[in-house]
């Protein structure tokens, strides 16, 4: 202790020159070149790496850098090396990039600060809807990529968005399967295009590879196999052994479900030899839970006691490195449990002595407690990371495991989790609702704050071409058709970022949760199921649709079908609808402007149908004319000029921003094809309003085939 205490402060500084200059590696004094050197770096010693994780006293160095290039240089180093190492702190040196950055208006490098976050948010937050904070910091950064024309980043960033969608794909949400092998195949589009050196260029392709191959899981183990070997060809080539085990570990996993279980352990093995020798624990962690699944199917299928001793055995091994994702051990640790109470309640029923039936009776029940007891440890870890799929499956799995325990006359949960089953399912349906709304309000936010900044640039610029006018006349020409795809570019970004906040309406994402929480509270749980499923799915088609300009009509319809239950549910019998697509059209190739109708829609609810005494009805109709998609939207309300009365002399003013978006992009449209918006007044015989009736055509535009 006295020799720590007797250290100068020229000893402090030295200490900290040495971290300085493992931090710099020769930054420039100008503009950060941080992006010229990311991804072709030597890997950080451990000695280096247990530096960075320092962040208090790395911290002070960053802030002696004389330079804020510097700054931001050694920042995006930092994350680039600890980005296999540490997610957490990897993320938190990525936004203090991010952030200097932005101060200072560095597009390129708030881009790939953007391109970290999100890369960091995907690999701590690996399943469900809280990844989708993770593709908004996607999208932002591919938007900037785009401006700036880095194509070399955009390859990086499109793998990410497919590697997103896929995480976010579930067997009723096939549109993600299509979405990630979209953003992949761009990425192996944009790839032929890029200069990158060799080595880098065959680790990245390398890369795509595999992350394509693992959507192939789903329907075709095949291509799955194929892409894998490519992607192995390429690793091996470069000598990449850390990706060479990762790969080898999912080559195992497509072994697992071929059923060639032989084949998978032999893999697993080998790869928990190279983690051991090189101490990977990433590695080391997933082959130990998938060497587990293989136990728990061998325990299925011979009933061999030491098969399910050693799967758990793997799975409590596994939790020791297990860092990011302890659901994981906990869930599996469940599953195996499951399977022993299976097990041994067949054999009680197969026996006719009644001492030996009773003695695996009891005893499979003492497993399908020690179940639901993991299940609830691996619902309060996903709840921690905001797994909602992962929540949603362990909810129900344990209300199912509770009924079971009530219908065999076992005694209840409340010794295991608490509360009552009917109780924690409740809650558990509130959670998962209460985590949605923070994710789609985080994701609103940070758009609303690109949106900001974007605007504080445009002025910026503004100002500068104020002040370019006054130079050289002969320059003139030239400086104008500059400026003009200046602002093409500009608009263009803004008019996305608009789009996608204008398609998340807060006051009904608001009343649809206060709906579906009154039914919880009502003990109405089926029906607020049904409900919390359509408000997620319209939720992720709202971001959906917002990562492209056009979209199927099939999905388009989907769409609204989702936002009018939702309104359904709080007009209750007051709304109905009816949808109707002439046999002449096929939903699923035909191409529309994404949310084209459902501001209309909206309009003709809120305007026409809420006003009116008694029930309502709205009628859609989609047909062909000629080369154009007539879109018929007709309601049964009050008419526009009631309609107006009603507004002006009531408190609550309902301005509908989408249908102003919405027509602009029509009229827009319209210019090069056709497309036009024709609102009609319906009266009856006697010259009374009876409804509304809306004609959108749009051009007649087959879909170009989904890859």
């Amino acid at each position: 202790m006295r020799i720590i205490k007797k250290i100068t402060s020229a000893s402090k500084k030295a200490y900290y020159l040495v971290i300085l200059v493992a931090i710099i590696f020769g930054s420039c004094q100008e503009a950060p070149v941080s992006d010229m050197r990311l991804f072709s770096h030597r890997s950080a010693t451990p000695d280096k790496l247990a530096q960075y994780k320092d962040t208090a006293k790395t911290q002070v160095v960053i802030q002696q850098l004389p330079q804020k290039s510097q700054r931001v240089d050694s920042l995006l180093m930092m994350v680039d090396q600890l980005k296999g190492e540490d997610y957490r702190i990897a993320l938190y040196y990525a936004n203090q990039a991010y952030d200097l950055a932005t101060e200072e208006n560095w597009d390129l490098q708030r881009a790939i600060s953007l391109y970290y976050v999100a890369l960091m948010k995907r690999r701590i937050q690996t399943w469900g809807g809280g990844i989708e904070d993770a593709l908004v910091d996607a999208e932002m950064s591919r938007l900037l990529f785009e401006r700036l024309e880095r194509k070399d980043w955009l390859v990086r960033v499109y793998d990410l968005m497919g590697v997103i969608h896929f995480r976010q794909y579930e067997a009723d949400r096939p549109l993600k399967l299509g979405l990630a092998r979209t953003n992949f195949n761009q990425a192996l589009t944009l790839f032929k295009e890029t200069n990158l050196a060799t080595e880098d260029s065959i680790a990245l392709k390398s890369e795509i590879l595999h992350d394509l191959g693992a959507t192939y899981h789903i329907d075709n183990l095949d291509s799955s196999m194929i892409l894998y070997q490519k992607a192995l060809e390429g690793y091996e080539s470069i000598r990449k052994q850390n990706s060479i085990y990762r790969l080898k570990i999912d080559i195992a996993t497509l072994f697992i479900e071929k059923g060639e279980l032989v084949e998978a352990e032999l893999l697993l093995k080998e790869c928990i030899k190279f983690a051991e020798n090189n101490q990977d624990k990433f590695i080391l962690s997933q082959a130990y839970i998938h060497l587990s699944e293989i136990r728990v199917s061998q325990y299925r299928a011979t009933e061999q006691i030491h098969y399910y001793e050693e799967a758990i055995a793997l799975l409590r091994k596994q939790s020791t490195l297990q860092k990011e994702n302890e659901y994981d051990t906990y869930l599996g640790i469940g599953y195996a449990h499951n399977k022993r109470a299976f097990l041994l309640y067949r054999k009680s029923q197969q026996l006719t002595n009644a001492d030996s039936t009773k003695f695996y009776f009891d005893l499979a029940y003492d497993y399908v407690d020690s179940t639901i007891i993991n299940y609830k440890i691996a619902m309060d870890k996903a709840k921690e990371q905001g797994v909602i799929n992962i929540m949603d499956n362990l909810m129900k799995n344990i209300f199912a495991n509770c009924l079971d325990k009530q219908v065999e006359k076992k005694g209840d949960c409340e010794d295991l989790i608490g509360e009552s089953a009917a109780n924690y399912l409740q809650k558990s349906y509130k959670t998962v609702a209460d985590l949605m709304t923070v994710n789609l309000t985080n994701a609103n936010q940070r758009i609303r704050e690109m949106e900001r900044l974007e605007s504080d640039r445009q002025s910026a610029t503004k100002r500068r071409q104020l002040l370019s006018f006054s130079g050289v006349t002969l320059l003139f020409t030239g400086l104008i058709f500059l400026l003009f795809l200046q602002r093409a570019k500009q608009r263009k970004l803004k008019a996305e970022m608009e789009a996608l906040r204008a398609q998340i309406n807060p006051h009904f994402m608001s009343n649809s949760l206060n709906a579906i929480e009154s039914l919880v509270n009502l003990g109405k749980n089926e029906a607020a199921s049904k409900y919390l499923i359509h408000f997620s799915r319209l939720s992720r088609r709202i971001l959906n649709n917002s990562r492209e300009p056009n979209t199927s009509l099939a999905n388009e319809l989907q769409t609204l079908e989702h936002f009018m239950k939702l309104e359904q549910l709080r007009f209750r019998d007051k709304l109905n609808y009816k949808i109707e697509v002439s046999e002449a059209v096929n939903a699923n190739l035909i191409e529309v402007p994404a949310m084209i109708l459902q501001p209309y829609i909206e309009n003709a609810i809120w305007h026409g149908i809420k006003a009116k005494d008694g029930p309502g009805m709205l009628t859609i109709n989609i047909e062909k004319s000629g080369k154009h998609l007539v879109c018929l939207l007709e309601d049964n309300g009050v008419g526009r000029e009631k309609a107006r009365q009603l507004q002006a002399n009531s408190s609550l003013k309902h301005k509908s921003f989408g249908m102003k978006i919405t027509e602009e992009r029509l009229a827009a449209i319209g210019k090069v094809k056709g497309a036009k918006v024709e609102i009609i007044d319906l009266y009856n015989t006697e010259g009374q309003a009876r409804g509304t009736r809306v004609v959108i055509r749009l051009p007649f535009k087959k879909r170009k085939e989904q890859t």
